[in-house]
């Protein structure tokens, strides 16, 4: 069964003729992204209806970065071709299944992209964020700022916050760019 999404069709992103579950406008800012941050790998966990995927295939196979996603659910059969097509690996497991190598692939001595779109993304999060290099950067979805203030506490729509504090040299960047697509953008700044 597929997830829905809170948000109404009128308001979704489309990428190449096909829904989204992404707001409105949000194609252009990761466009924008993309033009200034290069990566080696890019991970997804939360694959979702794949659409979007197919979009971060595209970018990625225009860098030469690797690229895997992970979802519980399996991606329709037209997306799935469309993003093996594209050099994507999908892994239809649960992320939890793979955290070893999800960490393997962070710790390779090159530049990273981790995307959080699945199921509750606080704990990922928070497990993920202890793993980046220098130079790495990990995107949440469905986050926003409370009270003006990124690096108190990062809410998460669904459950519970964020404390960046508690992180060692990790910035959150690209404000202006994401938080009206909540999208949560956080760098690696030193290693520890």
């Amino acid at each position: 069964m597929a997830r829905k999404s809170n948000v109404k069709v009128k308001d979704r992103e489309t990428y190449n003729g096909r829904l989204t579950k992404q707001l409105k406008g949000v194609i252009p800012k990761f466009d924008e992204f993309f033009k200034k941050e290069k990566f080696k790998s890019i991970i997804e966990i939360g694959t979702g209806n794949g659409i979007f995927s197919t979009y971060i295939a595209k970018n990625a196979k225009e860098m030469e970065a690797s690229f895997i996603t992970y979802d519980i659910r399996a991606v329709a059969k037209d997306i799935k071709k469309e993003l093996d097509e594209l050099g994507c690996i999908v892994i239809r497991d649960d992320m939890n299944n793979h955290r070893k190598e999800i960490i393997a692939m962070i710790k390779k001595p090159e530049r990273c992209l981790l995307l959080i779109d699945g199921a509750d993304k606080t704990e990922p999060v928070e497990f993920f964020l202890n793993f980046l290099k220098k130079d790495d950067i990990l995107l949440s979805h469905d986050y926003y700022k409370q009270d003006g203030d990124y690096l108190s506490k990062l809410f998460y729509i669904h459950t519970r916050h964020i404390d960046l504090n508690v992180f060692n040299n990790i910035d959150v960047i690209y404000r202006d760019l994401f938080s009206d697509y909540l999208w949560l953008c956080m760098k690696k700044e030193l290693n520890d």
